[in-house]
């Protein structure tokens, strides 16, 4: 997919927002995107494989095209650890995304001000994590989350299991990035499979839509 890119530049900040080519807008919407932008509590960095780029299946690119500024991609690469990764992840508040034992507490934010998430399948997310030492020196983090995943483009996912986006969109609630999230979760929603076809919890924008105009019909006295 192409990328539009776009700067915007005060006396001591750079704002970088990246947009699909498809997303259309006119030069004023442009710098009101701009102007607008409110950043993150959280960083992220999707450490991707290189099978995962151009997948039709993958959403850490969602993540990125939703979040902006606050969100980059790294393309994995065994033999060349990402100096500039390496350097941020030596000054610290930096965590790794990563599932842990079944029993462990729900991990605490508070102190983490950038997260790195592993985007690939989970057999390719394991060695990844195995062949990189720098990853194995920074606290890991898991979620807990209380709706199951709506993801449906993969097969053989893990009943448990949440898509990168399903993850972005966990961490930002918990942040209080309630905004990003809605728009990312709505975003994943346009991504995937029609509603008949998910596994998991039926989605809660769906169900709202449906509602909405379960109400207006009987309100009307017509069936919807």
């Amino acid at each position: 997919m192409k990328y539009v890119i776009l700067f915007s530049r005060s006396a001591d900040s750079l704002t970088l927002l990246v947009f699909p080519a498809t997303f259309c807008l006119c030069l004023s919407e442009l710098k009101t995107l701009a102007e607008g932008y409110t950043k993150l509590t959280m960083k992220f960095t999707l450490l991707t494989h290189s099978k995962e780029i151009g997948k039709p299946s993958n959403t850490g690119k969602l993540a990125l095209e939703t979040l902006g500024a606050d969100a980059e991609m790294i393309c994995w690469d065994r033999l060349n650890p990402p100096a500039k990764l390496l350097e941020e992840i030596n000054g610290g508040g930096v965590a790794l995304l990563y599932p842990g034992r079944s029993d462990e507490p729900e991990s605490d934010l508070s102190s983490i001000k950038h997260i790195i998430l592993i985007d690939a399948t989970w057999h390719e997310a394991r060695r990844i994590h195995q062949r990189s030492p720098y990853l194995h020196e920074i606290p890991r983090i898991s979620l807990k989350p209380e709706e199951k995943s709506i993801y449906n483009l993969r097969k053989n996912q893990k009943e448990s299991g949440l898509c990168t986006a399903e993850c972005v969109i966990e961490i930002l609630r918990k942040c209080g990035d309630n905004d990003a999230a809605d728009n990312l979760y709505s975003r994943l929603l346009n991504h995937i499979r029609p509603a008949g076809k998910m596994r998991g919890a039926y989605p809660r924008l769906f169900k709202a839509a449906d509602d909405q105009m379960l109400h207006q019909g009987e309100s009307s006295g017509r069936e919807t």
